[in-house]
Parts: structure tokens; C-alpha cells; sequence
């Protein structure tokens, strides 16, 4: 199936950085709003009301080389706030990902004589 809808998220992050590891707590709530559903043979029209979810998450990331190549791990759930929820979710998200840093800035500035 595939759906049409609206999602509006407000998204706080609260953490702390350190030279090699950063770490982040993610509040987020989401207000969904499907409009319609539809597959091979049929669309069908809703009238819903939107549904609000939590989504807290907790992201991870860490700084290898002088920050210039970092890993990142996110765990969250989703719960739905308010009444029974129609569509598909995932409960549990894990990502993951692995970055470069080309240019910008280093950790240590270099003293002037």
C-alpha cells in the first residue's frame, strides 16, 4: 500500500560534545496526518484524525583522526499518544553511518610564537 500524508515534527536536542565523542538526547513529537491509502486496484479517501507519536532518540557519534572520519549510531522508538493507529510503523529505529571531513577546522590551534 501507499499512502498520502502530512507530518510535522517539533525536534529538540539536548547532549554534551567531547573531543571524540558526542552524545544526544532527541524528544521528538510527531503529528501524522494520512489522506489516503492506495494500491494496484484501489485509492481510498480518509478522514482521520492525525495521530501524535513520541519519538525519543539517542544519537552517539565518534570522532577517529584528528575528526576527520566519524561513525554515528541512533537508537529510537515511536509510540503513538493519542488513539489506535490504522497504518504501519516501526517501533524501534536503528541507524547508522560513517562520515569524511575534507576541510574545516581542527580541534587544536597551533600557538603563535
Amino acid at each position: 500500500m501507499i499512502g498520502k500524508y502530512s507530518r510535522v515534527f517539533l525536534q529538540p536536542s539536548f547532549g554534551f560534545n567531547k573531543k571524540v565523542v558526542n552524545v544526544a538526547f532527541t524528544p521528538r513529537i510527531s503529528w501524522v496526518d494520512f489522506s489516503e491509502f492506495s494500491n494496484v486496484n484501489s485509492t481510498r479517501t480518509l478522514d482521520l484524525s492525525p495521530r501524535v507519536f513520541f519519538e525519543p532518540a539517542v544519537t552517539a557519534r565518534f570522532n577517529f583522526l584528528d575528526n576527520r572520519f566519524f561513525a554515528n549510531i541512533q537508537v529510537g522508538v515511536a509510540t503513538p499518544v493519542n488513539g489506535d493507529v490504522i497504518f504501519d510503523y516501526e517501533g524501534v529505529n536503528i541507524s547508522t553511518g560513517l562520515g569524511f571531513r575534507l576541510g574545516g577546522l581542527h580541534w587544536e590551534t597551533k600557538k603563535s610564537p
